[in-house]
């Protein structure tokens, strides 16, 4: 479903790398690996990679974090399952989730001596060559905290551009880019699972299944949050009176829409 600018890709990476030192790698929303850079990972994940029990561990800690980008559509901070330090950000226009742009196996510098021993600890269960572990973990990448966030950011903008910048674009045909489109262009009239369902002509389940890895929710969730994300720029301009505003995003009962509203942003339409 994407379209990547391979070469361009490959030259953003580099200087990611060139920057901050830290390996960086851009997933699909499937989360398949598109590229990293560099290609290798550090000698100590490959070590402990080579392990099927800590590779699988690795494969969790890595979906674990891109579903909570993906439902939160924001950067996340965390420790893999062995303790290395990782930070994931989705790329995304709008809500819609087109992948996952990550950098990892740091360590926390100023921690250094304990969280080598928390590490190493945690990885004993695989029964790998410990010296081996040790020597390797010793190759790692250390950085401060603020340096960790400072990436971060850098990370964050990364994620942006590569949209912004079409390195990656969606197919035009992809289903998740024409219900958003269809959703956005009737607001103002009924859509339900079954109007959608119908309209692609697709099952339920493929919609919901859609739904959920793109939008980070249900289908009739997402519809809902798209009302009241317009009901508000309607009402932040200050041209339409909040019934008015009902209609326009196609909720004519005016008191479920107001509990929406609040349940939605925290405050009253009439705020």
């Amino acid at each position: 479903q994407l379209s990547i600018k391979k070469e361009e890709l490959a030259e953003l990476l580099k200087d990611f790398y060139i920057l901050t030192k830290m390996r960086i790698v851009v997933f699909d929303s499937d989360y398949v690996k598109i590229m990293s850079y560099p290609v290798n990972e550090s000698d100590f994940c490959t070590l402990i990679k080579g392990n099927e029990s800590a590779r699988l561990e690795c494969e969790k800690s890595d979906v674990r974090a891109f579903n909570t980008c993906r439902n939160t559509k924001n950067i996340f901070i965390y420790k893999c399952h062995a303790g290395l330090i990782e930070v994931a950000s989705p790329v995304k226009i709008n809500d819609l989730v087109l992948g996952y742009v990550m950098f990892g196996q740091i360590v926390d510098k100023s921690v250094k001596s304990t969280e080598k021993v928390n590490v190493l600890k945690k990885c004993g269960k695989y029964n790998l060559d410990f010296g081996l572990l040790s020597t390797n973990f010793d190759k790692l990448i250390f950085k401060s905290e603020e340096q960790i966030r400072a990436a971060s950011k850098i990370l964050e903008s990364c994620a942006c551009y590569l949209w912004i910048s079409n390195l990656i674009k969606v197919n035009e045909e992809s289903f998740f880019l024409k219900i958003d489109k269809y959703i956005t262009e009737n607001l103002d009239s009924e859509i339900t699972p079954d109007i959608l369902c119908r309209h692609f002509e697709i099952s339920r389940n493929k919609l919901y299944e859609i739904s959920d890895k793109a939008f980070g929710m249900g289908i009739s969730a997402y519809v809902r949050k798209r009302r009241i994300e317009q009901a508000k720029k309607c009402l932040e301009a200050g041209v339409c009176s909040i019934s008015e505003v009902c209609y326009k995003v196609g909720i004519t009962d005016y008191n479920y829409f107001s509990k929406m509203f609040k349940k939605e942003t925290g405050l009253s339409p009439r705020s």
